[in-house]
């Protein structure tokens, strides 16, 4: 807004010039014509080009030099044509040639003056401070450089002196010869308006008179003092993280990856299609911590720096670098990854790497890895998924003793069939006459029940089997049928009805089908001993299964009084409701369900009883099959 104020009151300044010396041009033309003043009056003209040069208009100028030069010429003619020439032409010969005279020297003026108050403009526009004093150190030209510096306006500046005011004191050494050397470049420590003192780099030049005789000093300075408070922020910061990087417990290393970028096409490094064995060659360590050096084996971090960490990688990790080097390629500033080393010594270790791109300038010289050792978390993780087999197959075995006399019976029965059958058919085998078809028919009820017997046998040993998980396709509806089929005599016993609402054409689940059977044991059993107060005929377990978002979702309902408290308690360990109960049945149930990347929760039903919620993911492969179908 001021800038265009300043434009609107320089314009009319000019427009209101011109007009003055328009008006002025005429006035002398008319009182040249009747006052016949044989063209000394055209003199005046000069007036009125001095005033246009004001403007600093080049064109205008000139436009108005012709003009005046016009005006005299007409004065002339009508003045004196066609009479003898006499001391007045001669006047308005000299007129013209002196409006012609100051219009070029005005112009040329103009034109000299230009680079000069360009250069002016630039002294003005520069960062920099621009100080110029007399031989008596007074200051007598001070920059807006200079203002923004020191804090001190130009008013208040210009007079006073330098040393004053600034207190000048230099760095090394004392003031400077300019005489002897010409010119000084040094730094000097000034005062601000503020109080505080500030470091700068100055230049200093003498300033000379037209004989040649120094007259003053001309100086420019640039101020130090925040490149300096940041160079040192920047060393302390360097030192900090120098400490930190050397003294941390956990392996850091720095990668030269330079090499990836000149060996590789930008589509080979997008894709990650490139020559992993000849940049794992070339990207060597360039610095080291001594954590480091012990995760690779090595007795000293000098071991590590300079050497490549491609021959420490087992061949079946290549796809894994090669998916950090991409990713960084592609714009992630961090890549995250587990991965196997072979140390020197022969060992093989479980890292988790993180790539760090820093910022700055030519960051992948300079690529920042850091590493946690997993080994002995893989380890424990293992040991831990041991030892939940085990209980899991101790919780297994338990349910299996809970059904012991159920089994039983199951058993007893086709054994008990097999028995009768048998003995009518040696009856019939004692008789003369012929009862074939008799006998036949007690071979195939024996035949049945016998593989009766042996598939509740072959359910138990299922169950009671201890091997490791092992994950497989699984129809759901056929494990719970299964299941269903393992409990159907303690369930008619203690007439409990079940309904089954399963939808047509559900996916697979990936699991392991001895453990997915033990929840829904585990489950279904706790569903039938909630409802032991409960009439006969009010007995009912009710299993819903649907497909929602990726999932296969069971809701287990039955008709209980349902639990008090909350949910979550029932999978804790040890907490159990029953009284010969060890509490380690859900939790177990949920510890499974977790494995295989599903939920288990629980919640009272809304017409009473309890719910209980179990959900597996699909098998992705069948997944996407079917959706490409």
């Amino acid at each position: 807004m001021k800038a265009g104020l300043v434009a609107r009151h320089s314009g009319r300044a000019i427009v209101l010039t011109i007009a003055t010396a328009v008006v002025l041009a005429l006035c002398v033309f008319t009182s040249d014509m009747p006052n016949a003043m044989h063209g000394t009056a055209t003199i005046f003209y000069l007036t009125a080009i001095l005033l246009v040069a004001r403007t600093r208009l080049p064109r205008i100028l000139v436009l108005a030099g012709a003009a005046c030069g016009g005006l005299t010429l007409i004065g002339w003619i009508l003045l004196h044509w066609g009479t003898a020439l006499g001391q007045a032409d001669l006047h308005h010969v000299l007129s013209l040639a002196a409006v012609a005279l100051t219009t070029l020297l005005v112009t040329g003026h103009h034109s000299a003056q230009a680079p000069l108050e360009e250069q002016a403009r630039i002294l003005e526009l520069t960062h920099d401070t621009v100080i110029i004093r007399n031989a008596e150190d007074v200051i007598v030209y001070w920059n807006a450089g200079a203002e923004r510096l020191y804090g001190w306006s130009r008013e208040e500046a210009l007079g006073r002196r330098s040393q004053e005011m600034l207190g000048t004191t230099f760095v090394a050494g004392d003031m400077p010869d300019l005489l002897a050397s010409g010119s000084w470049s040094g730094e000097i420590a000034r005062q601000r308006k503020e109080g505080d003192r500030i470091l700068l780099a100055s230049r200093w030049f003498p300033r000379l008179d037209a004989k040649g005789r120094p007259v003053g000093v001309i100086e420019t300075s640039t101020d130090l003092t925040e490149a300096r408070r940041a160079a040192a922020a920047r060393r302390l910061s360097e030192e900090r993280y120098r400490a930190i990087f050397n003294a941390a417990c956990f392996p850091i290393w720095e990668t030269d990856l330079s090499c990836l970028l000149e060996s590789a096409s930008p589509h080979a490094l997008r894709s990650g299609a490139f020559d992993i064995d000849h940049i794992a060659a070339h990207a060597v360590v360039r610095n080291a911590n001594h954590a480091a050096a012990t995760l690779f084996g090595l007795e000293s971090r000098t071991a590590l720096i300079g050497r490549s960490l491609g021959p420490f990688y087992p061949p079946d990790q290549a796809d894994k670098i090669r998916r950090i080097w991409a990713d960084l390629y592609r714009g992630a500033r961090q890549v995250e990854e587990e991965v196997q080393l072979v140390s020197a010594d022969g060992r093989l270790v479980d890292i988790l790497l993180r790539l760090t791109l820093p910022d700055g300038e030519d960051p992948w010289r300079r690529v920042l890895v850091m590493a946690v050792d997993m080994t002995e978390q893989k380890r424990a993780q293992a040991r831990l998924v041991q030892a939940q087999a085990e209980m899991a197959h101790v919780a297994r075995v338990t349910l299996l003793g809970q059904l012991a006399a159920t089994i039983a019976h199951e058993v007893n029965q086709p054994l008990s069939a097999i028995i009768t059958y048998a003995k009518s058919g040696r009856r019939w085998l004692k008789q003369e006459t012929e009862q074939a078809p008799e006998v036949e028919n007690c071979l195939d009820h024996i035949v049945a029940s016998g593989a009766r017997a042996a598939d509740v046998i072959a359910r138990v040993r299922t169950m009671a089997r201890k091997s490791a998980p092992q994950q497989d396709r699984i129809d759901v509806q056929d494990l719970l049928h299964d299941t269903l089929a393992l409990l159907q005599g303690d369930l008619q016993a203690k007439q409990v009805t079940v309904t089954l609402r399963v939808p047509a054409n559900l996916p697979p689940i990936r699991a392991d089908r001895v453990q997915i059977q033990q929840v829904l044991v585990n489950l279904l059993l706790n569903a039938e001993q909630a409802m032991s107060d409960k009439p006969v005929g009010q007995r009912r377990i009710c299993v819903d299964i649907v497909e929602r978002e990726g999932s296969i979702v069971l809701h287990i309902k039955d008709s209980g009084s349902g639990f008090e408290g909350d949910p979550e308690r029932l999978f804790q360990p040890f907490f159990t409701t029953k009284a010969q109960g060890m509490g380690m049945g859900l939790s177990i149930c949920r510890s499974i369900v977790e494995q295989h990347g599903g939920t288990l929760s629980a919640a009272n039903g809304a017409e009473g009883g309890a719910v209980f919620h179990f959900a597996l993911p699909v098998a992705q492969q069948q997944r996407q099959a079917d959706r490409a179908a």
